[in-house]
C-alpha cells in the first residue's frame, strides 16, 4: 500500500468515527476523491457537532454530481456481482432522490441495504443480517486490500448498530431508523429528509466499495466500453432532467400528498 493511500485510509477512519458521533456515515466513493475528502474532513472535524439540516444541502450539492453518479451506477452498481442484483431498485431510488422525493427514496433503499448486507457478509439463513456480530467480513489474498475492507466495514458496522438498526420507540423521532419504518411507528414527516436519504446513499456506497475492494477494482482508474459510455451519457441527461423537474407543481403536489399520511 503506497503512502498516500495509507494516509487516506487513516484519515477516513478518523473522519468516519466523527461522522458516526453525529449520526452520519460518509461515502468511501466520495472520500477517495479530493473534493469529497475535503468536504467530509471539514464538516466532521474532531469534536465538531453539526446540524443535519445545515450540512445536508451542502453535501447533496457536492455528492449528487450527475457525471459521478452516472459513472458509479454503470461502472459500479450495475457491474459488481452482488450490487447488480439490487441496481434496478437503487437507481429507481436515485431518480426519486433527484426529484427531491425523499420519502420514496428512503422507503426503497432502507430494505435494499439489509439484503445487500446479507449477501456480501455471508449471513447464515436464520440469522439477522442487521446484526454486525453475524457478519463474515470479506477477505482477499492481499493484506492491503483486507485492511481497506476492514476499515470500511467498521464504519458500516457502527452506523448499522448505533443508528440505522438500533431500537427506537419514539414515533416523533426524525433520526434514520429501520425499526420505526418497519413497524409503522413514524409520525413525523421530517423523518423523510434529505439528510436521511443521503445517509442511506452513503451506506450503499460503502457496501459497493467493500465489494469492489474485495474484487480488487478499487481504488483504481475506471475504464469503460463504448456501450457503457453511452449508458453513462444517457443517465447524466436523465438525472439532470429529474432534478430540473423537481420544483414543478405536479412533483411538489405528489410529495405533499405522501406527507399527508403522517400526523405531525
Amino acid at each position: 500500500m503506497n503512502t498516500e493511500l495509507y494516509e487516506t485510509i487513516v484519515d477516513f477512519r478518523k473522519t468516519s468515527k466523527n461522522a458516526i458521533n453525529n449520526k452520519w456515515i460518509i461515502s468511501p466513493l466520495e472520500y477517495f476523491w479530493p473534493d469529497g475528502k475535503s468536504l467530509f474532513d471539514n464538516i466532521f472535524k474532531e469534536n465538531n457537532t453539526v446540524s443535519s439540516e445545515i450540512i445536508a444541502p451542502l453535501i447533496y450539492k457536492n455528492c449528487m454530481n450527475f457525471h459521478f453518479r452516472a459513472n458509479m451506477m454503470v461502472l459500479g452498481f450495475m457491474k459488481q456481482p452482488i450490487s447488480k442484483k439490487f441496481s434496478l431498485e437503487i437507481e429507481n431510488g436515485l431518480l426519486n432522490f433527484y426529484k427531491l422525493d425523499f420519502l420514496s427514496t428512503i422507503s426503497q433503499w432502507i430494505y435494499i441495504i439489509e439484503g445487500y448486507m446479507k449477501i456480501i457478509f455471508n449471513v447464515i439463513d436464520g440469522q439477522s443480517s442487521i446484526n454486525p456480530d453475524n457478519w463474515e467480513i470479506p477477505e482477499t489474498d492481499d493484506v492491503h486490500y483486507d485492511n481497506i475492507i476492514n476499515n470500511f466495514t467498521e464504519s458500516l458496522s457502527l452506523f448499522s448498530k448505533d443508528i440505522l438498526f438500533c431500537k427506537n420507540y419514539d414515533s416523533n423521532s426524525i433520526d434514520l431508523n429501520r425499526h420505526l419504518l418497519l413497524h409503522g411507528k413514524i409520525n413525523n414527516k421530517e423523518f423523510f429528509s434529505q439528510s436521511n436519504a443521503l445517509k442511506l446513499l452513503f451506506a450503499l456506497d460503502t457496501l459497493l466499495t467493500i465489494e469492489m475492494v474485495k474484487n480488487k477494482v478499487f481504488p483504481s482508474v475506471f475504464s469503460c466500453s463504448n456501450q457503457e459510455l453511452k449508458m453513462i451519457k444517457n443517465r447524466k441527461i436523465i438525472y439532470q432532467n429529474e432534478l430540473s423537474l423537481s420544483m414543478e407543481n405536479h412533483n411538489l403536489m405528489k410529495i405533499q400528498l405522501f406527507k399527508e399520511h403522517l400526523e405531525v
